[in-house]
């Protein structure tokens, strides 16, 4: 089953590839936990938005950063530094800034409103 990033990586690293199925798997994580917030902290949702918040804001960043640092420092010597994978941080760091976004906006709003 091909995800959202590795249908053209046939030809490419496993732990690349892996680490794109890790990210589809977290992006599914965050638009859960906005969607949470959404809904109105209904308790069934509630208690999974609590399992979802440490893989969100402890381990999302924490794969980011080893990203980062693995193509900064061209760890992976077998693979050199691609725009393609360059591109997958990026968007990963961008959907978990805009998941921030969402809720604080919601949170803002509910509290004033």
């Amino acid at each position: 089953m091909e995800t959202l990033f590795d249908s053209n990586l046939k030809d490419t690293n496993p732990r690349e590839v892996q680490a794109s199925r890790v990210a589809n798997w977290l992006w599914l994580a965050a638009v859960f936990y906005a969607a949470s917030f959404a809904v109105g902290f209904i308790p069934v949702v509630n208690f999974f938005a609590l399992l979802l918040h440490f893989a969100l804001f402890f381990l999302y960043p924490l794969q980011l950063l080893i990203w980062l640092l693995m193509y900064a420092f061209r760890l992976d010597r077998s693979n050199p530094f691609n725009r393609k994978t360059y591109r997958d941080v990026w968007l990963s760091l961008g959907l978990w800034m805009v998941t921030n976004i969402i809720q604080l906006a919601i949170l803002l709003i509910s509290r004033n409103g």
